[in-house]
């Protein structure tokens, strides 16, 4: 997975003019950015912010980036943002809230799109800022939307089929709640999962209770679909998706333009709404 990672290049200058100020460099343009090639990552946003550390350590030989960066993050003056950046639409993602939506659609990448991870101050640590409006008062309505932030819009842009706007709400959830029907489990047919072993551990993903979960052979179960399907299951390797999490906040268009076949793509939608309405109901 590739990701470029910008960050504000006078962070670095502001601690290295109290500790090595023969270090600083100018720099026409304050924003530094480098590729990272990240083969996996972990599901929780602290892990996932000390892998970007460590590739940061390794784009200057002068100084550790990652080591400036980790001490300012310790004294919370940074803001972290993920973007999936397409070419009419940007979904912005903001740590740690959205980190998981966001960390989805890096194993998801639609074609055509990039993901860019903006590494900036936090707005109570810049002077330049006026100060902040005071917040509005609480919402009284029930209704909350279980859907992720973006869901309602890449809904728009990428189905044929009519979105709910109110599917965009202020608080991305980490899960689809949309109740469906689930199969019951049946023996195994004697064709198995190769690529997919049950034991395997997975590895994409992070739920509330780690004792209840649902192996790929199960998850295939309760969206019906075949277990010896070869396009989806070279689409899947091909992605590195070992666990039927990743799915969580994918449309139908979303897993079509990823390489799935429009069918599988349906079953896998409502196979996944299914799977998070039986942990959550245990």
């Amino acid at each position: 997975m590739h990701l470029e990672i910008q960050y504000d290049h006078e962070l670095c200058n502001d601690l290295l003019a109290v500790t090595t100020p023969e270090k600083i460099t100018p720099h026409r343009c304050h924003i530094s950015s480098s590729i990272a090639e990240l083969k996996d990552t972990s599901a929780r946003c602290n892990r996932f912010k000390e892998c970007i550390f460590r590739h940061l350590d390794s784009t200057r030989e002068d100084f550790k980036v990652g080591g400036i960066l980790r001490i300012l993050e310790a004294l919370g003056r940074l803001s972290w943002v993920g973007e999936i950046v397409r070419q009419k639409t940007i979904q912005v993602y903001s740590f740690p809230s959205a980190f998981k939506t966001f960390r989805r659609w890096l194993y998801l990448l639609p074609k055509g799109a990039k993901a860019v991870l903006r590494i900036t101050r936090t707005d109570e640590n810049r002077e330049d800022l006026p100060p902040a409006s005071p917040a509005p008062p609480p919402s009284l309505s029930t209704t909350e939307s279980t859907l992720p932030a973006d869901y309602g819009a890449f809904e728009a842009i990428n189905d044929d089929s009519n979105a709910d706007p109110d599917h965009c709400a202020d608080n991305p959830a980490d899960t689809i709640t949309r109740t469906s029907s689930t199969a019951p489990l049946t023996d195994a047919p004697k064709r198995s999962l190769q690529l997919f072993p049950p034991t395997r551990p997975p590895k994409t993903h992070h739920l509330r209770r780690a004792a209840a979960d649902l192996t790929m052979r199960q998850f295939f179960f309760i969206s019906h679909l075949a277990e010896d399907d070869e396009h989806t299951l070279a689409t899947m390797q091909k992605h590195s998706i070992y666990h039927w999490s990743v799915f969580k906040g994918m449309t139908k268009a979303d897993l079509a333009e990823a390489g799935f076949n429009l069918g599988p793509a349906r079953l896998i939608v409502s196979g996944t709404a299914a799977a998070v309405a039986q942990l959550e109901n245990l």
